[in-house]
């Protein structure tokens, strides 16, 4: 089912633009650093936060509302690291709301953690590498990828998050710390990296 959103994702790309690969061994850099730098946010907002919702409300709302702050959450962290001012912002929340849906019905099927990573990790490569395109597909395939989300959404168990949060509150409250710790973790290591970089600008030369 990864597979399947990932190619709907960017069949576009592949039907009517190319992807660039300069280098082979590129794409290994690329999707480690994703994973570094992107699928480990997994372990907040998939694997934490919207279940946690999902306990109150239902798989749409959830998601909506995961999206919403997932965008907050990225725009604070792109302040930090200095980077704001080079995002398309349209473009980027379309993107994410997308993928939200995308991850949220990968765990709410798999319940596992790991897949969510690795396809939050290829999604991020591949649109790193991406040429060109059809707008009409793109747009056509993405809200084909909502459609699947929900529907796959729909065929899971109701009470699957309700069952295991009542049973495992502990859990619960390792979970929270996990979406704690990967949030500094984030803000820490930018903030590490930015000033770096600064000292080695004024003293490095």
């Amino acid at each position: 089912m990864a597979f399947l959103f990932i190619f709907l994702e960017f069949c576009d790309v592949m039907f009517f633009g190319s992807f660039d690969i300069e280098i082979w061994y590129i794409l290994i850099v690329l999707f480690v650093k994703s994973i570094v730098f992107g699928g480990i946010e997994e372990i907040g907002w998939r694997y934490t936060f919207q279940p946690i919702l999902e306990e109150e409300i239902g798989f749409f709302v959830s998601t909506v509302i995961t999206f919403i702050l997932w965008g907050i959450w990225h725009f604070l962290y792109f302040y930090v690291d200095n980077t704001i001012s080079e995002v398309r912002m349209l473009s980027f929340l379309f993107g994410l709301f997308i993928n939200s849906f995308i991850l949220a019905a990968l765990y709410k099927k798999t319940e596992s953690l790991w897949i969510c990573v690795m396809t939050h990790s290829l999604i991020n490569t591949f649109a790193q590498i991406s040429v060109g395109g059809n707008s009409y597909i793109s747009y056509l395939s993405k809200i084909f990828i909502v459609i699947v989300a929900c529907l796959v959404s729909k065929n899971e168990r109701k009470d699957r998050y309700s069952s295991q949060f009542i049973e495992q509150k502990n859990i619960n409250w390792f979970k929270i710390w996990n979406f704690i710790f990967m949030t500094i973790y984030y803000y820490f290591t930018v903030f590490i990296i930015r000033k770096g970089v600064i000292i080695y600008g004024i003293y490095g030369k």
